[in-house]
């Protein structure tokens, strides 16, 4: 620690005066180390925070504080923590993920030892998450949600930080068949949403989670479970007034519906997802649930052309190749039930076509490309069953 000071003295027979020019940079009693813990802090934030600066110079004035600090054995300082939490944005900024984990890391080291704040530790935390996501270090990324979540509930706050890694790793989850582990952190994200988030997205965030969850639930083969819960929010969001969400709860109950074999019960509940899908523009979903009526006007109550106009109204709402790949496959599959196997194959290989142009069941073998994700291998799984069927 040094003190900088220059004392003047008059001479003995004169009265004693002291006249001390101080400018005090480190001093050793713990208000001095407080008072210059937030004139580092104000440096750091004002350098970061300045709009004139671009991120480049940033750093660089950043990097040389850092030495500076260093020099001065400030390491474990609660002010040097949070100088390696912003130079690893900065380097986030720059796309040199490698750099901005190596200081997050750093920084949640020092943070540990301040434990009655937990908070940095929920940021750090959470913005690991997204540089392990941009890194395409996947594994580790869900991993670091755990962290993210724990000390989020160790200091009570930094919830809104936890709630967007926890959506994607019960997706994720979910996508593995996990589902016991998928349900258990939907519960979770639904109960943080509802306690601590109070925003315009909060009721779109704890409607995702419900339904990850009644999805866990229902793939896991606990459909009376899923259907007793998702009979429960409708009820509680149409009371609350939030009725526009309601559109993938009614497609979810339509497909227990449908596996319990109450066909007609089912075919209401996706006329009506449809319906507040519709209004709020849910693409995917529209086509999922207009498929999902072609498919029972076909199938159980054998009105062939009606299916297919459902089906074919469900196409233009797809998405993606695995929403075109799946309402094909279905269409394929009425054509099978009317036996005009001949277009039954032409949409079979249609299905096919739409993942990678001349693809078939063989060339599929052959991983000639690769799989985006869970949902388009088992769509393509099923595509290849029900061709032999057809065969």
């Amino acid at each position: 620690m040094i003190v900088f000071a220059k004392i003047f003295s008059l001479k003995k027979d004169c009265k004693a005066l002291i006249i001390v020019s101080a400018v005090l940079v480190f001093g050793n009693s713990a208000w001095a180390q407080k008072k210059s813990n937030t004139l580092l802090r104000d440096k750091i934030l004002s350098i970061y925070n300045s709009p004139e600066k671009k991120t480049g110079e940033q750093l660089k004035e950043l990097l040389q504080m850092q030495q500076e600090m260093k020099t001065f054995q400030l390491q474990t300082d609660s002010s040097y923590m949070l100088l390696l939490q912003k130079m690893g944005v900065l380097y986030f900024k720059q796309s040199d993920y490698n750099q901005a984990i190596n200081f997050t890391n750093e920084s949640i080291q020092i943070a540990k030892k301040f434990l009655s704040n937990a908070l940095p530790l929920v940021q750090n935390y959470s913005n690991l998450y997204y540089y392990y996501n941009s890194a395409n270090q996947l594994k580790t990324k869900y991993e670091v949600i755990d962290s993210c979540i724990a000390y989020a509930f160790r200091c009570g706050q930094g919830f809104d930080m936890a709630i967007g890694p926890l959506a994607d790793k019960t997706e994720y989850l979910f996508n593995k068949g996990e589902y016991s582990l998928c349900s258990k952190y939907a519960r979770l994200g639904e109960d943080i949403t509802i306690k601590y988030s109070h925003g315009k997205d909060s009721i779109t965030g704890i409607a995702s989670f419900i339904i990850n969850q009644a999805n866990a639930l229902y793939f896991s083969k606990n459909s009376f479970e899923a259907e007793n819960l998702l009979q429960l929010k409708v009820l509680q969001f149409t009371q609350t007034g939030n009725d526009k969400l309601l559109g993938s709860f009614y497609s979810l109950l339509g497909l227990i519906k449908r596996d319990n074999k109450n066909y007609t019960e089912a075919l209401s509940y996706f006329q009506q997802g449809y319906k507040e899908n519709k209004k709020i523009g849910f693409k995917k979903a529209c086509a999922q649930d207009l498929t999902a009526i072609g498919t029972l006007y076909a199938k159980h109550f054998n009105e062939y052309s009606k299916g297919l106009d459902y089906c074919d109204k469900g196409l233009k709402y797809a998405e993606d190749s695995s929403d075109s790949l799946f309402i094909l496959k279905q269409i394929a599959n009425i054509y099978v039930l009317k036996k005009i196997y001949d277009s039954s194959q032409y949409f079979f290989k249609l299905a096919y076509n739409t993942v990678q142009a001349g693809m078939n069941e063989t060339t599929m073998l052959q991983n000639s490309f690769q799989f985006p994700g869970f949902n388009l291998l088992q769509n393509l799984s099923d595509l290849t069953t029900d061709k032999g069927d057809a065969f």
